[in-house]
């Protein structure tokens, strides 16, 4: 969730002489490690980028700079920072149009873009000339002079001090090179304070393929929010001092045990004013778990209890207590960790889930708890202790999260399900799938979680060593497959009904389930596009005997998966699939052609030729093809077949690039 606008730092930033606005964007759908990119921001945001990329090889780049600048400056608190992406992959372009954003702090020593700045600092080395590097050098030194005269703490330097390094050597002032000989390289000074829990791992325990990122504190929210900075300040020290106690590794004796338990007890139980209906609601779109004094004190006690062998009866009872707390943030510390009481206190686990789930439907803030407790392998751990019990469980919870209408912890349950059918062979787990598909309008979003599972073990963006095998591929394969072709029958059944609905029988707008099901045919091209581009990466510079082999499988899994796309030929869809296609023309020209071909002319009657974007890509291949296979296109083969049947397309809008080749060609063939 991304916090409310006034919470927000919004820094004005300075490029070529006009101003803009740079905003830092908190919303977790960015942190997308385990995301397959198919929500529209994300899909808009790649869209963006590789068009900034790709924009130095394109025509007449110089003439789309200008407005592509105006709109970023004007009208968009974030794109600004793109540039500098697309800018260390063509130097030579947009060195010399987007230097200027180095000048500003904001880019420099935001955490969310150092990095990308020290990489255009690199990258910049032939393109620059010294007088624009002196620029970048005297603004750092100046703003490592403030920290000095303020007293600032060390790692603002050592900040410092790393992004001067990234200037070229021979480009360096004596200055900078001062500077760098003290506070480059000194370990001490990039070390932070941080608050990171120290609990033993789960040991021996099946490890899936659909649990959520590992938690880590989070230290964002800003003080003045619970009241008396200074006393705020007081007590969040004392309690980060008291964690640090428990989270030791040195055992404590008895006593000293005993005590710390009781200071962290008085801190965990001072009353605080309840939660907001709208801070519960928060909760549940975006489970954060804020710096206080009660958090640290919370994960002080879990530290403890963990490391015990045997809980007292007061530690029990204060378990219960934090099950039961009407804040969810300290409800969701104790998730995160009571995997860890499975072996010791399996009773109490088993209650504080089944707690917890009969109260989703209606307690707010339930949600983000449960999100934050079922990470990693939990089904694993739960069906080790009691098999019948945990099946039990995830069938409640299934019932819950559609009761709720809780799209996130549905789509985690169909993603449980696939893994326990894909890899597993569970058959209550693929009837369930079976069952889904057979009513997908009313299951798009456990079958989301199905998708992203499949597509990531069918589709990886670089080879898998070794491949899943063959049994369980059958089984990925065939899911997705099916999933395509309902998705398919269901779109083509509502759209006869709404070409045949009279005006007057209610709104335009599409059924809430249409896009869900729609986003299937996206999602999958998608990541088509970066599967193949990914493989084709690596077999191309690979020197292997079983390289043949290897493409020939990669063709055998997704050829079905081409035909069954092509049966929604949106052309955004099929954009996405001759963008990975020609990714491998070099390694199998012949079968590369031909689907471009198929699925040029499935969406051609459906806008494909119109688009600018897809039209001039497309001609692009093709002059590309020409150049390089001539004679093999002059033989009048396959090839010379599909080649021209994908221009024709275009030759019959009137394409101008399209006549252009086509004009080329006959002065060859005469």
């Amino acid at each position: 969730m991304q916090p409310k606008e006034n919470n927000l730092l919004i820094e004005t930033i300075t490029l070529n002489g006009h101003e803009g606005r740079l905003q830092t964007d908190w919303s977790h759908i960015w942190d997308a490690e385990n995301s397959l990119l198919v929500d529209d921001e994300v899909k808009m945001l790649r869209c963006w980028s590789k068009y900034l990329t790709d924009l130095p090889k394109t025509d007449q780049p110089d003439e789309k700079w200008q407005p592509i600048l105006d709109v970023v400056i004007a009208e968009n608190h974030l794109a600004a920072v793109w540039l500098l992406i697309a800018a260390i992959s063509a130097p030579d372009f947009y060195a010399q149009r987007i230097w200027t954003l180095l000048l500003n702090p904001g880019i420099l020593l935001s955490l969310e873009t150092q990095e990308l700045a020290q990489n255009c600092l690199k990258a910049f080395a032939s393109e620059l000339t010294d007088e624009k590097f002196s620029q970048i050098e005297s603004l750092l030194l100046k703003r490592a002079l403030d920290c000095q005269t303020e007293n600032a703490n060390n790692y603002l330097l050592a900040k410092i001090a790393r992004i001067l390094s990234s200037i070229p050597e021979e480009k360096r002032s004596s200055e900078t090179q001062e500077f760098l000989s003290k506070y480059l390289g000194n370990e001490n000074l990039y070390s932070r304070p941080t608050y990171q829990l120290k609990y033993t791992p789960v040991e021996q325990l099946p490890v899936d393929s659909f649990g959520n990122p590992e938690y880590t504190p989070n230290e964002q929210l800003p003080v003045d929010l619970f009241g008396n900075p200074n006393v705020f300040l007081q007590e969040l020290e004392e309690a980060k001092n008291l964690y640090q106690r428990a989270s030791e590794s040195t055992p404590l004796n008895n006593q000293a045990e005993s005590d710390l338990f009781e200071q962290l007890k008085i801190i965990i139980e001072t009353p605080s004013a309840p939660p907001s209906p709208q801070s519960l609601e928060d909760f549940d779109r975006d489970p954060s778990v804020w710096q206080k004094p009660p958090i640290f004190a919370v994960e002080g006690f879990l530290c403890l209890a963990i490391k015990t062998d045997s809980l007292p009866i007061e530690w029990k009872d204060l378990l219960r207590r934090l099950a039961d707390d009407p804040d969810p943030q300290v409800r969701s510390c104790l998730g995160q960790q009571i995997w860890q009481f499975l072996n010791k206190w399996p009773e109490f686990v088993w209650e504080t889930l089944d707690r917890w789930l009969n109260e989703l439907p209606n307690r707010a803030g339930t949600i983000g708890v449960l999100r934050k407790t079922l990470h990693s392998s939990w089904y694993g751990w739960l069906r080790n202790s009691d098999a019948a019990r945990a099946e039990q469980f995830f069938n409640n919870l299934l019932t819950a999260a559609r009761l709720c209408n809780s799209a996130e912890l549905r789509s985690h349950c169909g993603a449980l399900l696939t893994a326990l059918w894909f890899f597993e062979g569970e058959t209550w787990a693929g009837e369930a799938l079976r069952n889904a598909l057979d009513s997908i309008t009313d299951n798009a979003d456990e079958l989301k979680g199905a998708e992203r599972n499949a597509v990531h073990e069918l589709l990886p963006r670089s080879p898998k060593e070794p491949p899943i095998p063959v049994g369980e591929h059958q089984r990925v394969q065939d899911f997705l497959l099916q999933l395509l072709e309902a998705a398919n029958q269901a779109l083509r059944v509502y759209y006869a009904e709404v070409t045949n609905r009279a005006p007057s029988d209610g709104s335009n707008e599409p059924a809430p389930w249409v896009k869900k099901v729609s986003d299937f045919f996206y999602d999958v091209a998608t990541e088509f596009d970066f599967s193949a581009e990914g493989h084709a990466k690596q077999w191309t510079s690979a020197q292997t005997d079983d390289k043949e082999a290897k493409i020939s499988a990669w063709w055998q899994t997704v050829e079905p998966i081409l035909e069954a796309l092509l049966a929604i030929p949106h052309p955004g869809i099929v954009f996405e699939l001759i963008e990975g296609l020609e990714h491998f023309i070099d390694l199998d020209l012949q079968r590369s052609l031909c689907w471009i071909r198929k699925a040029t002319l499935a969406s051609a009657s459906a806008g494909l030729v119109n688009e600018r974007l897809a039209a001039d890509r497309t001609i692009e291949i093709l002059s590309r093809i020409l150049a390089d296979h001539k004679k093999i296109l002059l033989e009048g083969n396959e090839l010379q077949s599909d080649f021209i049947q994908i221009l024709e397309s275009y030759l019959n809008v009137g394409w101008p690039k399209a006549v252009q080749l086509a004009v080329q060609i006959e002065t060859i063939f005469r």
